[in-house]
């Protein structure tokens, strides 16, 4: 039997081409489903980057927002110390300064102060009283005076420029002294800057 043209054709449109036409078609949708697929993929994790970038910044700005109220109230902090240590220990110096040095107030005071510590420290101790080197003319003869009597007989008296008001005393060899000088000045700070933040500050102290 002749095969003719047509029947050629129609054996490789049949066994070849339509085949393959399939296959393709197969091939062109499975690509579609793919390409649709990684398209919603890509668009989840570029929401995903999106959400987690907003949920980032936000982190940041809080954490931006909490620095900056820290820092604030630090600077605050920082202002009110330092005014407080410009305003309340030189005034208590200054004033100490000049109560102590009155005249016949520093004897006075030491003559108090020594009365009592000496009773405190015993008949045996031997007590160190030191002295403004800058009031040594002022304070030897009362010094020299008081020796002759029973409370300063057991006294040794120096004279140092390593003060410049009140006294220091203390026993003998212990290397603890009371400090009746700058002591006070700390002292009275410490009792005083509480009122002061309450009268300076006292929208920060409720």
């Amino acid at each position: 039997m002749t095969r003719t043209l047509g029947d050629i054709t129609k054996e490789l449109k049949d066994g070849i081409i339509e085949p393959a036409k399939g296959q393709a078609e197969k091939i062109l949708a499975d690509a579609k489903t793919e390409a649709e697929g990684i398209k919603a993929q890509a668009r989840r994790q570029a929401e995903e980057t999106v959400s987690q970038a907003k949920a980032s910044a936000g982190l940041i700005k809080k954490q931006m927002e909490a620095d900056l109220d820290t820092g604030a109230r630090n600077f605050l902090l920082k202002v009110q110390e330092e005014l407080e240590a410009s305003v309340v220990s030189p005034v208590l110096s200054e004033e100490l300064r000049a109560a102590v040095s009155a005249p016949g107030f520093l004897p006075k005071m030491i003559e108090q102060v020594l009365a009592a510590y000496a009773k405190a420290a015993g008949e045996e101790a031997r007590i160190e009283l030191l002295l403004p080197e800058k009031q040594k003319k002022e304070l030897e003869a009362w010094c020299l005076k008081k020796c002759s009597q029973k409370m300063l007989g057991r006294v040794d008296v120096h004279f140092t420029d390593q003060i410049s008001f009140g006294f220091k005393l203390g026993l003998q060899g212990s290397g603890n002294q009371f400090n009746f000088s700058d002591g006070l000045v700390e002292a009275l700070s410490d009792f005083c800057s509480p009122r002061f933040r309450k009268h300076f500050f006292a929208s920060k102290e409720k």
